[in-house]
C-alpha cells in the first residue's frame, strides 16, 4: 500500500497548520499529514508558546477545544441511535471521518468539499481502504445552490429521504461575508427541514458589531428557521 501524502500546495495556511495541530495530539491520521503542515507547527511553537505564557491560551488549544467539542456531540448523538449520518463540509485534512468511522463502524460517514480537496482526500482514504458504503467523499461547493455540487444537492443525492443528519463546518464561516454565508445557511436550513432531529454543528461566527466569541451548536428540526440575535449567534430552531 502506497505511503504517499497528500500535496498541499493549494491548501490554506491555517488548514496546514491546524491538520498539524492534531497530529501533534493523537487526533490526527498519519496519512493526512503534510510536510508544510509540520513546518509551520514547529515555526509557531514559539509564538504559540508565547501566548500561553501571556494570555493563557493560544491558538492550538482552541483548536483542539473546537474539534473536541465537536466530536462529543456527534458521538453522544450516534451512542444515543438518534443519527447513523454525518456530513462534514469543507472536511480538508480533518480526521474526524476515520476516527469517527474506526468507533462506529455503522455510521455512514461523508466528508465533502471543493473539487480538488475532494480527489485528494478520497485518494489518501482509498489507499488506506476506508473508502465504501459507509464511508463517501464528494465534491461540493457551499457557494453554490443550482448544480449537483450544492449542498442540497449532496444531501437529496447520499442521504436517505427524511433520515436525520449531522452536518459539520468546522473552520469554514469565518472566511466569509455575513451575506455570502447566509445564502449557505439558508439552503442548509431548507435541506433539512424534512429531516426532524438533524444537528448543524459549527463554530460561531462573529457578525459586524455583534458580540465575542463562544461555540455554538446549532439545531435543525422540522421546520428550520434561521435566526441572527444580536449576540452573534447563529441557529436552526425545531417547530
Amino acid at each position: 500500500m502506497s505511503n504517499k501524502r497528500p500535496k498541499s500546495a493549494s491548501i490554506s495556511f491555517t488548514a496546514l497548520y491546524t491538520g498539524a495541530v492534531w497530529q501533534h495530539n493523537q487526533l490526527g491520521d498519519p496519512s493526512l499529514a503534510t510536510g508544510s503542515g509540520e513546518f509551520l507547527y514547529r515555526v509557531l511553537q514559539p509564538f504559540e508558546q508565547l501566548s500561553e505564557w501571556t494570555f493563557g491560551s493560544n491558538m492550538r488549544t482552541f483548536l483542539l477545544q473546537r474539534h473536541q467539542m465537536i466530536d462529543d456531540q456527534i458521538s453522544r448523538r450516534v451512542e444515543s441511535g438518534e443519527i447513523r449520518w454525518v456530513l462534514e463540509i469543507a472536511c480538508g485534512l480533518s480526521p474526524r471521518g476515520l476516527r469517527l468511522r474506526s468507533r462506529f463502524p455503522r455510521l455512514n460517514m461523508i466528508e465533502a468539499d471543493l473539487p480538488d480537496m475532494a480527489s485528494r482526500k478520497a485518494a489518501v482514504l482509498a489507499q488506506k481502504g476506508a473508502l465504501g458504503d459507509h464511508h463517501q467523499v464528494t465534491p461540493m461547493d457551499i457557494l453554490d445552490d443550482a448544480s449537483g455540487q450544492s449542498p442540497a444537492a449532496v444531501i437529496e443525492r447520499l442521504i436517505p429521504e427524511g433520515e436525520p443528519v449531522i452536518v459539520v463546518t468546522e473552520g469554514l464561516t469565518p472566511y466569509f461575508s455575513l451575506d455570502v454565508i447566509s445564502g449557505f445557511w439558508k439552503q442548509l436550513a431548507s435541506a433539512l427541514a424534512s429531516r426532524p432531529g438533524s444537528l448543524y454543528l459549527t463554530d460561531t461566527y462573529r457578525l459586524p458589531g455583534g458580540g465575542g466569541l463562544s461555540t455554538d451548536f446549532l439545531n435543525t428540526g422540522r421546520r428550520a428557521k434561521p435566526d441572527y440575535p444580536q449576540s452573534g449567534q447563529f441557529s436552526f430552531r425545531v417547530q
